[in-house]
């Protein structure tokens, strides 16, 4: 169920240093939500070069371009917050998920837990990233599922592994194989059959 912005207006920051726009949002079935983008006032104040991309693109948009990421999620954040050392937006309230995929969800990130594997999800455009990071770790390489929930990316990532999983699963056998050693030729040679 997508959302669309119906009304977006600068708000009143009411003792918080820094400005608020507010977004009304309603979606097909008329349901109806407030959002507040908050980007400090440091961050309003600090030149655009040294304002991580995230937060400069909300600031010159009012904060147009943060409400835009969550018009996919099922419930939209109540607040969407950035500051100067914002790579990425903190959201109060709201979920990206469907109840029943939330659920879902938390069964996939409990099965890599398992594994020594975490799920730290992203949000590009309407897509959704699902990338696998080895506990412990948080640099280097990592596998990703993708899709247009995250219950569709973990579900992709969990695909991803299980095949993982199993090629590790047969190159272990493949390794473990006996080598037997050949076997004698049970024809004799010429020369045997001569003093045989």
């Amino acid at each position: 169920m997508p959302w669309n912005i119906a009304e977006h207006r600068e708000a009143p920051s009411a003792g918080f240093d820094g400005k608020i726009w507010q977004f009304r949002l309603s979606d097909e079935d008329g349901r109806e939500v407030v959002v507040l983008v908050r980007i400090s006032g440091t961050a309003m104040a600090t030149l655009a070069p040294a304002l991580p991309e995230a937060t400069r693109l909300a600031r010159d948009t009012a904060g147009r371009t943060e409400v835009k990421k969550v018009l996919s999620w099922f419930e939209p954040p109540r607040v969407i917050q950035l500051g100067t050392m914002s790579d990425r937006a903190l959201t109060e309230g709201g979920s990206p998920d469907k109840p029943d995929e939330a659920a879902q969800v938390a069964q996939i990130e409990a099965w890599f837990r398992e594994r020594g594997i975490e799920l730290w999800f992203d949000q590009i455009g309407s897509r959704w990233v699902a990338l696998m990071i080895r506990e412990g770790t948080r640099v280097g390489a990592a596998g990703a599922g993708r899709g247009l929930s995250r219950f569709e990316a973990a579900r992709d990532a969990k695909f991803q592994q299980e095949a993982i999983d199993e090629r590790m699963a047969l190159s272990s056998i493949r390794s473990k194989t006996l080598v037997l050693p050949r076997r004698q030729s049970m024809t004799r040679s010429p020369r045997s059959l001569k003093h045989g």
